[in-house]
C-alpha cells in the first residue's frame, strides 16, 4: 500500500532537555518528521542538525531558504549558507501560548553520495504572540550518510514537545 507511515523513533519531552535526537534512518526511502507542541525555557529558536551515528554533525555545512509568514506584517525571506546548524524556526519562548509545530520531509539521508536535505513546514505562536509560519528547504552540503536529526534550543532548554520520525512507504 503506497503512502503508509512507519514509526521509526519517538521522543516526548516532559522535562527540560538540552537536545532531542531522532535516529533510525537506514534506507534510501523518504522519511517524515513531525514535531508538535514545542516549548522552550527562554526566548530562543529551535535549531536542527543532521545526526551521524546518533550524534549531531556540528560542521559549517548547513544552508537554508524559506518564506516566513506572520499575521501582523508582510512576507519575509529567511536564508543562510555555511552555518553550523539549520536556523529555520521562529523564536519561541516560555510565555502563555507560545508554541511551535513543524514537519519535515527528509531526503537522501542514508545516501553517502548525495547531500541530505529537508523541506520544512511550520506554524505556531512566537514570543511576541504573533501567529507565524514558514515554508522552505534546507540542505547539508556534504555527501555523507546520516542516520537522524538533532534538535536543540538556541538558548536554554526544550521544555515540551513530541518529536516523531517516520519512514514513508
Amino acid at each position: 500500500m503506497a503512502g503508509r507511515l512507519i514509526q521509526i523513533d519517538k521522543e516526548e519531552v516532559t522535562t527540560p532537555v538540552g537536545e532531542v535526537v531522532l535516529t533510525g534512518i537506514n534506507t534510501d526511502d523518504v522519511y517524515f518528521v513531525t514535531v508538535t507542541g514545542v516549548e522552550v525555557s527562554t526566548d530562543a529558536n529551535i535549531r536542527t542538525r543532521v545526526a551521524i551515528s546518533g550524534s549531531a554533525d556540528t560542521t559549517s555545512n548547513y544552508s537554508r531558504a524559506g518564506k516566513q509568514f506572520k499575521d501582523n506584517t508582510t512576507f519575509g525571506n529567511s536564508t543562510s549558507t555555511n552555518d553550523n546548524q539549520w536556523n529555520i524556526h521562529f523564536t519561541g519562548g516560555n510565555g502563555t501560548g507560545e508554541i511551535n509545530n513543524f514537519h519535515y520531509y527528509v531526503y537522501n539521508f542514508n545516501n553517502a553520495n548525495k547531500h541530505s536535505s529537508i523541506t520544512v513546514h511550520e506554524s505556531g505562536l512566537n514570543k511576541l504572540q504573533v501567529l507565524t509560519g514558514m515554508q522552505g528547504a534546507a540542505i547539508h552540503t556534504v555527501n555523507q550518510a546520516n542516520d537522524g536529526l538533532s534538535f536543540i534550543s538556541s538558548a536554554g532548554n526544550i521544555t515540551a514537545g513530541n518529536f516523531v520520525l517516520y519512514k514513508v512507504l
